[in-house]
């Protein structure tokens, strides 16, 4: 297992700027153009690691422009990173916050909604975690809805084969 040690004195906003909105961060059609910083990341990244002298702030500057992308498989990977930075940093912020979109990306709504409950539950006041677990719930009652309509066409068509079955027997007789 990886080394990870935690740069104290500095945190994460050198790299990124938090002013992103969370429209933007949870957008699927659209990649932000950070493949720059990805690969820059992606370097610093293999390069701690070779060196075994891996810090936090690495990991989660890897797995922040991992979420920004499309790719399922960079979502996956930064799933994984931010998921390892929470078991080490319990409670932290923005491991937490950025746990959450992944999770969101990725569809995983029930997971994102738990972890932003208990970032709220630290942060009950923060404004940015309100709204995406305003967004988490809007995609978990559209999901809801959707698999209502699902199970409401299944049991109509199963209704109507039934019928057709039953008239078929009928004209038999």
């Amino acid at each position: 297992k990886d080394e990870i040690r935690r740069n104290s004195h500095h945190k994460h906003s050198s790299t990124y700027n938090m002013t992103s909105t969370l429209k933007e961060l949870l957008k699927h059609d659209q990649e932000q153009d950070t493949s720059q910083e990805l690969e820059r990341c992606k370097s610093q990244y293999a390069l701690e690691i070779q060196e075994r002298s891996l810090t936090a702030d690495t990991k989660f500057n890897y797995a922040f422009y991992l979420v920004r992308s499309n790719s399922s498989s960079d979502h996956i990977l930064a799933k994984r990173l931010l998921q390892e930075l929470e078991k080490n940093y319990p409670g932290e912020r923005e491991y937490l916050f950025y746990l959450c979109v992944v999770y969101y990306k990725l569809g995983q709504y029930g997971e994102a909604r738990e972890v932003i409950q208990t970032l709220l539950k630290s942060e009950p006041y923060n404004h940015q975690a309100m709204e995406m677990q305003k967004s988490i719930e809007e995609k978990l009652t559209q999901e809801g809805l959707t698999g209502m309509a699902i199970l409401g066409g299944a049991a109509i068509a199963a209704g109507v084969a039934v019928a057709l079955l039953g008239r078929a027997i009928s004209s038999r007789r």
